[in-house]
């Protein structure tokens, strides 16, 4: 199946609800004429609120105290460093490699500001362990970084471990980590197809982001396996996730697709199927 990118844009969505709503009350969708497969703009959705920007994720606690370091020299970049004063580059490099997430993502920073000439991959590398010591300046900057990054050269090594730091914000229900797993995924690079790590958010996830994405996936399986039972349990199994978000508005698209995937299952199979 081709990869699908969610759309997570703000605007009004109650008219798809509403004509669901209208068509299962109605019994407009009766056994005599066979359901249409429904067409659902999820752009209609609100997108996650802005509180979801801003969940951070510890991975690794990283250096947190000068005591950490055994270097005289490395524990006085890092008190200049907290103290903002002027560090060089080849020791905030050094204070960065021995593991500081606050010395990575001021590197990395130091990288972009100046328009340095950095390999993507390295650069991202940076911002990854500033991320994955719980700043959220390193996520912002890993998931910009990442769509300059050439999976061909780099390696699988580093590409799991910046891919492990995005999936832990997203599973955690960052929407930016989320959004951003969802453009990865369209354009296959850098990580390849996600099918499975969406598949896993979309029903394990936290947070509206992931609701959003089972919704998708669900309206996938019903756009491309309206004839298909196994697909469209698929999409029942999504929907039954979405409709557990705490947002009123996925709730009820949620609720109001699954009696009408129940009656094609029913069309399908000959049978009654649990909505």
């Amino acid at each position: 199946m081709p990869p699908h990118s969610p759309s997570l844009a703000p605007v009004a969505w109650m008219i798809a609800a509403a004509a669901l709503t209208l068509a299962v009350a109605t019994g407009a969708v009766g056994a005599q004429t066979l359901t249409p497969a429904p067409v659902i703009d999820l752009s209609r959705l609100g997108g996650p609120d802005s509180d979801a920007r801003r969940i951070t994720v510890t991975l690794t606690p990283g250096i947190r105290s000068g005591r950490e370091l055994r270097s005289a020299s490395l524990k006085d970049t890092r008190r200049r460093l907290s103290q903002d004063q002027p560090v060089t580059r080849d020791a905030l490099r050094a204070l960065a490699d021995a593991g500081d997430g606050m010395a990575a993502l001021h590197l990395a920073r130091q990288f972009d500001a100046e328009g340095l000439r950095v390999n993507p991959a390295n650069l991202a590398h940076y911002y990854g362990m500033a991320a994955a010591t719980g700043r959220l300046g390193g996520l912002f900057g890993l998931v910009d970084t990442l769509k300059r990054v050439d999976p061909e050269q780099t390696s699988e090594a580093r590409l799991a471990m910046l891919k492990r730091t995005v999936l832990a914000y997203a599973q955690a229900g960052n929407s930016v980590a989320i959004e951003a797993l969802a453009g990865f995924h369209s354009t296959g690079r850098p990580f390849g197809p996600l099918d499975a790590d969406l598949q896993a958010l979309a029903t394990t996830g936290a947070g509206q982001g992931a609701a959003l994405i089972a919704l998708q996936l669900a309206s996938d399986r019903m756009q491309t396996g309206w004839n298909d039972a196994q697909a469209l349990t698929e999409a029942q199994g999504y929907l039954r996730a979405a409709s557990s978000s705490k947002s009123v508005r996925v709730q009820l698209l949620a609720v109001n697709l699954l009696p009408l995937l129940q009656t094609r299952l029913s069309e399908l199979t000959g049978e009654g199927v649990e909505g």
